[in-house]
């Protein structure tokens, strides 16, 4: 039976030590960066829904400006959207204020920590009459 030397046991005992020692920086340099990826990954999700109910409400407030008002009761109730972007809102609730010729549409978020409230308010305006030339 051959055995090896004495130098050959000292480099293989190396290359262990080299090998733990380069896995302990890789961890130690690899996690946080890992974890600053799922932080802004977070952040871009958060992002997009926000910008989603943005686009909704001012969509909705648009169309509701436009004159759909008109038929809308006074008080305070609950408002339905019909876009298919809907499904990307995180749960909340949207309500429709009218108190005269006044608006104030919002979506408040069911939780907290799912982003900031949107409101829109406007004004109802008057329909354009138009006058005809005798």
């Amino acid at each position: 039976m051959v055995s090896p030397g004495p130098g050959i046991r000292g480099q293989r005992a190396f290359l262990a030590t080299e090998m733990v020692v380069a896995l302990g920086l890789l961890v130690v340099v690899a996690l946080p960066l890992a974890y600053a990826h799922v932080g802004s990954l977070r952040r871009v999700a958060a992002d997009y829904q926000r910008t989603v109910v943005l686009e909704l409400v001012d969509g909705e407030a648009e169309i509701l400006a436009a004159g759909a008002a008109a038929a809308v009761a006074e008080g305070r109730q609950d408002w339905t959207l019909q876009a298919a972007s809907v499904r990307n809102v995180p749960a909340g609730k949207f309500t429709l204020t009218r108190e005269g010729r006044r608006f104030r549409l919002e979506w408040n978020p069911a939780d907290r920590r799912q982003g900031r409230p949107v409101v829109r308010e406007f004004t109802l305006r008057e329909p354009v009459q138009t006058r005809t030339q005798p």
